[in-house]
């Protein structure tokens, strides 16, 4: 069936029947006027939204509905793990064609069933419009975090080292492998990674209740972007070390007569939702003490220094300026 014959109500009605609430603390949730849920005493409410707009950041000849779900949930959540926060509950607003069916709703629906139940976050309430010819989709997420815990971007030290979690180009391989419509077995791990992200929710509690880090952002835009980030809220410079960048093995079949080092490709690459984050050099060597991560896991990729050293990367005996690659959605095509 549908949408234009469903009705707005009729959609809600069958996102409900899908998402369900597992909280005690959710007092109201999805048909009411606004949703209500008690707050833990000794926590911070943290709050975030991101908007998914077809044709910028999914296309859906290539991204099933209960991926886009997924990530869109995803997204969201990232953000309040980069806080140092527990995600809590969510709310959603989808702008979509009337030509939509109630099938597509469903499966988009699952989607943000299976992130919100695997991340424990309440889907509670939202809205529902009719847009003209694309899907738009928001989310806002709400988490808690406590204040001795509370990271941010601005926290950064002179002398801390910089780290980030797991392989970075893994969404870049992904999407040029999704996009070029290859065999269907290449590269699908690549392109669960781009589809399907799996933010680093445990990982970011981890490092600001065990370890104690200072600065800390999850890599949306791509890792140069995000150093930049992190250094111009936190008023600093780096060096960067090019060859400790972890890169995914999969970025290299892409670029196989590259003329420069593979990191400079991994450094642009967005969606990644890895952890970067800043750590004094006592606290990384309780971090490896504790053994609390694999190792391999979290790479030291250089240095925060003085703002009036400049943002630097160094590699092969060079050492240049560290370029801001990364998604601007006024810049990036």
């Amino acid at each position: 069936m549908i949408l234009s014959r469903l009705g707005e109500f009729g959609i809600i009605q069958r996102i409900k029947n899908i998402l369900e609430t597992h909280s005690s603390d959710i007092k109201i949730s999805i048909g009411d006027d606004a949703a209500v849920f008690q707050s833990h005493p000794g926590y911070w409410t943290v709050i975030t939204t991101d908007v998914l707009v077809e044709g910028i950041h999914f296309d859906l000849s290539y991204t099933p509905l209960e991926s886009l779900g997924w990530k869109l949930m995803a997204v969201n959540i990232s953000d309040i793990a980069a806080m140092g926060a527990i995600p809590r509950t969510a709310v959603i607003s989808l702008a979509l064609p009337a030509s939509w069916t109630g099938k597509q709703i469903d499966e988009l629906s699952q989607g943000i069933a299976a992130c919100s139940k695997q991340y424990n976050c309440d889907v509670i309430g939202g809205d529902t419009v009719r847009s003209q010819g694309t899907a738009f989709l928001a989310a806002t997420v709400t988490g808690e975090v406590e204040p001795e815990c509370c990271a941010k971007r601005s926290a950064a030290q002179t002398g801390d080292l910089i780290c980030v979690t797991g392989v970075l180009g893994g969404a870049k391989t992904g999407l040029q492998i999704l996009s070029t419509r290859p065999p269907r077995k290449r590269g699908q791990k690549a392109a669960e990674h781009f589809l399907t992200p799996r933010p680093r929710v445990q990982e970011a509690r981890l490092l600001v209740k065990e370890v104690g880090i200072n600065a800390l952002i999850d890599i949306s835009d791509g890792l140069s972007a995000e150093i930049h980030h992190i250094c111009t809220s936190s008023n600093k410079g780096c060096i960067i070390k090019g060859d400790k960048i972890p890169v995914a093995d999969g970025l290299k079949p892409l670029y196989p007569k590259e003329d420069k080092p593979l990191f400079f490709e991994a450094l642009e690459s967005g969606e990644e939702y890895e952890l970067l984050f800043t750590i004094s050099e006592d606290k990384y060597k309780i971090l490896q003490q504790k053994k609390i991560f694999k190792s391999g896991f979290i790479s030291v990729i250089g240095t925060i220094k003085d703002k009036s050293a400049g943002l630097h990367l160094v590699y092969n005996n060079k050492k240049i300026s560290l370029p801001k690659r990364g998604w601007d959605h006024f810049k990036s095509k």
